[in-house]
């Protein structure tokens, strides 16, 4: 989902942070990352946070949806994971990031298609990845289109 997330925060975007050169090298250092730095109980700790309890005001939509409403909350605080940007964003062509993105994530999906689906929540997270980069690919595409 990171590759999609837009922070109503850009400030706390930290570009070129990162030195991946393209994006499969940005997938292999996401779950290092998230191993190294304990993710996974970060991750946790933000969704338990008082502030994000179902009393709490916050758009009720979504305390009904599951893993959009868990992912709202840890993009709505943050985490170096997707807030400190690689190299490849600033450096690589529109159209050759965007193909390592879709090869990396079509990697992902091989790589979990053989796993329990408890744990691979069977792949519809990967398959959300794959038309959430194809929806941001149409996105830059009109973009690119309105440029003079």
């Amino acid at each position: 989902m990171a590759y999609t997330f837009i922070s109503v925060h850009p400030e706390r975007f930290q570009n070129s942070a990162l030195e991946e050169s393209v994006p499969a090298d940005s997938l292999i250092a996401a779950a290092q990352c998230s191993a190294d730095q304990n993710v996974p109980e970060s991750i946790m700790a933000i969704k338990n946070l008082p502030k994000y309890s179902l009393e709490a005001e916050w758009h009720p939509e979504l305390h009904e949806s599951g893993f959009q409403w868990h992912l709202s909350k840890v993009l709505a605080e943050g985490h170096d994971i997707f807030l400190q940007l690689p190299r490849w964003l600033d450096t690589l062509p529109v159209d050759e990031a965007l193909e390592g993105m879709y090869k990396a994530v079509t990697l992902l999906y091989l790589v979990s298609a053989g796993e329990p689906e408890e744990r691979s929540a069977g792949n519809f997270i990967v398959l959300h990845l794959i038309t959430s980069l194809w929806g941001g690919e149409q996105v830059c595409c009109c973009c690119c289109k309105a440029d003079p």
